[in-house]
């Protein structure tokens, strides 16, 4: 009974998010010819501009949806999660390209997309402990708090040591493949594998495709995007605006 209820609760997590994100919430990519755009304090064309984020860069889309000025979750230049304005004419959003999703084997752990001559392979595998430094924050009565591994943030649980990670992602466009590197899926937990919650969508101005996924084990949800141009790796954003 108890591994229904850890079930149910996982599918049903997993479900709110996927309703959120669809009315409120979703990536957008950053489209501007300078090569980049403003992110702003506030949703003014004179207010402080407190970041750039480059052409071809994913963001998140906050609460509120596609107004003249939504406010976005980005990863800045340090690799830390910030929040801020950019004009909504600066944004497409992933929605209005095209996307598809593919098929799950939970026995071998792995999602296999494609469309065309386009593949892209996900593998799972249990979390790997060994060679690993996790810090634990103590509490009273024995108990302790997982805040961080190998030294850094982490992503996919709430205090709990994981229980899955990604073993490799690789994409095939016609002659072109690629596997991500280590530090594409580095401390990213938990991935979801289930029938629709990955998505690979293309856009074929930039040659890009963005590869997107809600991820948790019930708890620390997050949104991952990897976004490969021109057939090599470019950059990721791993965010929470949960």
């Amino acid at each position: 009974m108890k591994a229904f209820i850890t079930w149910f609760s996982v599918v049903s997590f997993f479900s709110v998010l996927t309703a959120v994100a669809a009315e409120l919430d979703e990536f957008c990519v950053v489209q501007d010819s300078d090569g980049y755009t403003n992110v702003r304090e506030k949703g003014d064309i004179n207010s402080k501009v407190i970041a750039r984020v480059d052409h071809g860069q994913l963001v998140w889309v906050s609460q509120g949806g596609m107004m003249k000025w939504p406010n976005v979750i980005f990863m800045d230049k340090e690799g830390k999660e910030r929040t801020g304005f950019i004009h909504s004419s600066r944004l497409k959003a992933l929605t209005d390209l095209e996307t598809f999703t593919g098929e799950v084997s939970e026995p071998e752990q792995t999602e296999t997309i494609t469309k065309g001559d386009i593949k892209v392979k996900i593998q799972l595998e249990p979390f790997q402990i060994e060679n690993r430094e996790l810090t634990y924050k103590e509490f009273d009565e024995g108990q302790r708090y997982l805040i961080e591994i190998d030294g850094k943030e982490y992503w996919g649980t709430d205090g709990a040591e994981p229980r899955d990670q990604y073993r490799a992602i690789t994409v095939q466009e016609g002659e072109r493949k690629i596997t991500l590197p280590d530090e594409a899926l580095q401390n990213l937990f938990n991935p979801g594998l289930y029938p629709g919650n990955t998505k690979v969508t293309l856009n074929p101005e930039d040659d890009a495709v963005y590869i997107t996924s809600f991820n948790s084990d019930g708890a620390g949800g997050y949104v991952v995007a990897f976004v490969i141009e021109g057939g090599k790796y470019k950059s990721r954003a791993a965010l929470s605006p949960f």
